[in-house]
């Protein structure tokens, strides 16, 4: 079985519709929602859904994350963000590509909101990236075995880039899985994408990467 855990915070405007669309989803699975202390109307969203599981505790995304494992009955977790939207079809084919053992965690492309060449190319990088350095976002529907989750320790709660830190652990673990069809990115990724331009956003974005590369290789020395 499959647990979908997502961690929220002040969510309601996107809330609604991701947690529909995953519910459409085929398959045995469970739906998990972790607030961080909302103040708006995410809970009250979640609670109108019989199927989501709403649990509780103080923010921290990695907080959040380890909170929803330790209530999840699946032996396969699938960590999604509560702005992106699970195309159809998507735990089959997470299902599939474990099941066959080509792959222990992975996630999916990602793409953008928009059509200039600066998104575009975003979207590019933001392949290769994946591709490369095997280090997924947040927001495209990270999937893992439970026992390899288990195995390095979950997700750090002092650290930051909580994905990129548990990537990194996994590395030399398994290998990453890269679905399609593409699924968009957060919404609120997409205005920071336009707002601050395609380059410096994912400069920025590898430059964090790196420092938390060098902080993991120090760790481990």
């Amino acid at each position: 079985m499959i647990s979908i855990i997502i961690p929220t915070h002040n969510c309601e405007a996107v809330l609604g519709e991701t947690l529909r669309r995953a519910l459409r989803q085929s398959g045995e699975f469970e739906l998990l929602v972790v607030d961080g202390g909302s103040t708006d109307r995410t809970c009250a969203i979640a609670q109108r859904f019989d199927q989501v599981k709403l649990f509780s505790v103080p923010r921290g995304r990695a907080r959040q994350l380890n909170e929803g494992v330790r209530h999840a009955r699946g032996d396969l977790l699938l960590f999604l963000h509560a702005g992106t939207q699970l195309p159809r079809g998507a735990l089959e084919r997470v299902q599939g590509v474990v099941k066959r053992g080509k792959c222990g965690a992975g996630g999916f492309y990602q793409r953008f909101d928009g059509n200039s060449l600066g998104i575009h190319l975003a979207s590019l990088v933001n392949h290769v990236r994946c591709r490369i350095m095997h280090i997924l976002s947040d927001d495209q529907a990270f999937f893992i075995e439970r026992r390899l989750f288990e195995s390095v320790g979950g997700f750090n709660e002092s650290g930051v880039l909580g994905n990129a830190d548990l990537c990194l652990r996994l590395q030399g673990c398994t290998r990453f899985a890269l679905l399609r069809p593409a699924i968009m990115a957060a919404p609120e990724k997409c205005r920071h994408l336009r707002r601050r331009g395609a380059w410096r956003t994912f400069a920025r974005y590898v430059r964090r990467v790196y420092a938390t590369k060098r902080r993991h290789a120090l760790a481990n020395s």
